[in-house]
């Protein structure tokens, strides 16, 4: 091909920073190649062979081998000094996952210079999970081996174990035994000789809030909160999880290696009439919370989708559609996040913020609400709304991993927030009408859905009234709910879609 020979060049093609020359996989008889490092692209080689442009510029033909950001999964280097015999004495391993597989491969480059080798550390440290922050990470798993479709053991022994033996990231699994078994676990741990630092839970919402109530009624909880926590999604909706990795088990995975941290809204729960406190991040009362008590005996059946199994009977059967009474009051308070009281104390200090992500305007007296104007400040306001199909507090967007519908889409993990939404009173037809919106998301302008963003919430609801929090059951007809914003250290992104 001539100089003066023009030719298009796409964007992959274009040489980024050469790293040097390289044995693919095994160096005794791997094909020699260059290794190259392109923003984008973790890494690429090329095949042999220039194409001459007509401007002063070189490049070589189409890659051989390319490998987007979001299919690495860790990068390792290392010295391979048994290799000098054969000349390649520095190794780089790539952990990368195609696309459209479930599984896992291991790319192994060979540098016979170390000046090109400590160039590569270099451009591809951003990919190095290991050692972020300079202290040893030893992390806690905790699976519940019969969440959901039963897939949690699954998931640490095919996802997250690879990529944390991978990045050597110190880890150890437990399985959950029964249902106090992390109660009586962390219970037990001793924070002065275990060498946890980091806690992740596989399995649904509900694992989630076992751990976190487990670590709030520890003697030392303001030191066991602090420790980073990540969640996989092994349960039924895996609503948080959703709000922190989307559905993806995989992604999941490579945030807690990565250890990307945000500071999650949780909020606590104080019964009145036996003064017992739960934390939760999402908390339901009304219908939902009648499917999931009467769900639970199809949970070997239907698995996940034992709530819809119990929940058409309802909608078929000629009996009286059901109403659920509710009075409720709020705050919506402009300081909240500088207030501390005295049984929150060990929170004071804690990196407090709203994140400035963009979401849809919510007036100071949500006419979505039926509430009267309303100005920032201390005193209780009512919802003049009495009777519910449903109402629910959440401090995220409550997406589901089983179907496509988002319930609060104006909520984010770490707006220093909480939200109430529901469903006012109404009929079958206008709850079928609801749900078929809620599955395009469509379901915030329909006329019997309301939502309401506060700070602290009261509920008044008929004796012997059961609520659920992240999917378990509680009776109490009188309660409050007090938001703790940035609260929790949470591994993952705030899914943006």
């Amino acid at each position: 091909m001539g100089n003066n020979s023009t030719i298009d060049i796409q964007n992959d093609e274009l040489l980024a920073c050469k790293l040097g020359s390289v044995k693919e996989n095994d160096p005794t008889d791997g094909k020699e190649v260059d290794l190259y490092y392109q923003p984008g692209k973790a890494f690429f080689t090329m095949q042999i062979g220039e194409i001459a442009l007509s401007k002063p510029t070189v490049a070589f033909k189409k890659c051989r081998k390319i490998i987007p950001c979001e299919q690495v999964y860790g990068v390792s280097t290392f010295e391979d000094f048994l290799l000098n015999d054969i000349g390649s004495t520095y190794r780089i391993s790539i952990l990368k996952k195609e696309e459209n597989s479930d599984k896992f491969e291991i790319l192994n480059f060979y540098f016979k210079r170390e000046e090109d080798f400590v160039q590569a550390q270099l451009k591809l440290d951003e990919y190095n999970f290991a050692d972020r922050d300079g202290v040893e990470r030893n992390i806690c798993v905790l699976v519940n081996p019969i969440s959901g479709k039963k897939v949690s053991r699954e998931y640490y022994f095919s996802i997250l174990k690879p990529v944390l033996s991978f990045n050597s990231i110190k880890h150890s699994m437990f399985e959950t035994q029964s249902a106090t078994y992390i109660e009586e676990f962390i219970t037990e741990l001793d924070v002065n000789q275990t060498s946890f630092n980091e806690f992740v839970v596989i399995g649904g919402d509900g694992v989630f809030s076992q751990l976190l109530n487990a670590l709030m009624k520890h003697s030392d909880s303001s030191k066991l909160i602090k420790f980073p926590i990540g969640i996989i999604p092994g349960g039924s909706t895996n609503s948080l999880c959703c709000a922190l990795s989307g559905k993806n088990p995989y992604m999941a995975s490579k945030n807690i290696a990565n250890k990307s941290l945000l500071k999650g809204d949780i909020f606590r729960v104080n019964m009145n009439d036996s003064k017992k406190s739960i934390y939760s991040t999402a908390l339901t009362y009304g219908l939902p919370s009648d499917l999931v008590i009467e769900s639970e005996n199809l949970r070997n059946i239907f698995g996940r989708y034992r709530y819809i199994a119990t929940a058409v009977p309802k909608f078929i059967k000629p009996t009286k559609f059901p109403v659920y009474e509710s009075e409720v009051f709020y705050k919506l308070e402009d300081d909240h996040q500088q207030q501390s009281s005295t049984d929150d104390a060990h929170i004071e200090g804690s990196d407090l913020r709203v994140c400035g992500i963009s979401i849809p305007k919510i007036p100071d007296g949500d006419l979505r609400s039926d509430s009267t104007l309303f100005k920032f400040g201390n005193e209780w306001k009512k919802i003049n709304i009495d009777e519910f199909l449903f109402h629910a507090i959440i401090t995220h967007e409550n997406r589901s991993s089983v179907g496509k519908d988002v319930n609060a889409p104006f909520a984010r993990i770490d707006d220093g927030f909480m939200y109430l939404f529901g469903l006012k009173k109404c009929s079958r037809i206008e709850a079928l009408t609801f749900l078929s919106r809620a599955s395009k998301g469509t379901q915030v302008d329909y006329e019997k859905y309301f939502y309401q963003k506060a700070t602290e919430l009261r509920f008044k609801n008929p004796c012997g009234s059961y609520f659920c929090s992240d999917g378990e059951p509680y009776k109490s007809d009188d309660y409050t709910v007090k938001l703790l914003p940035g609260f929790v250290n949470l591994m993952g992104e705030t899914v943006k879609e």
